[in-house]
């Protein structure tokens, strides 16, 4: 797990490097880092928590999901058998 969490550190560094060029670009005026975060403040919520089920999910098939979560006393109905 502690790679999957580097690499998903690692993605989303690359991710808001990229966001803020692409802010910064549009901008005739130079922002605060204040007023980035407050435009961008939903893309910096949300961009963690993707890319971290994204990593995860490709690491793991769905059967070794489903026993992680059985091991862990989650119970749910599935409609198939996996």
């Amino acid at each position: 797990m502690k790679s999957l969490y580097n690499r998903a550190v690692n993605i989303v560094q690359s991710k808001i490097i990229e966001d803020i060029d692409r802010y910064f670009e549009r901008l005739d005026d130079l922002p605060t880092l204040d007023q980035y975060y407050h435009d961008r403040n939903n893309f910096l919520q949300q961009i963690w928590q993707n890319i971290w089920v994204n990593v995860v999910q490709g690491a793991y098939s769905i059967k070794e999901r489903k026993q992680y979560l059985i091991e862990k006393g989650v119970q749910f109905e599935s409609a198939d058998n996996n």
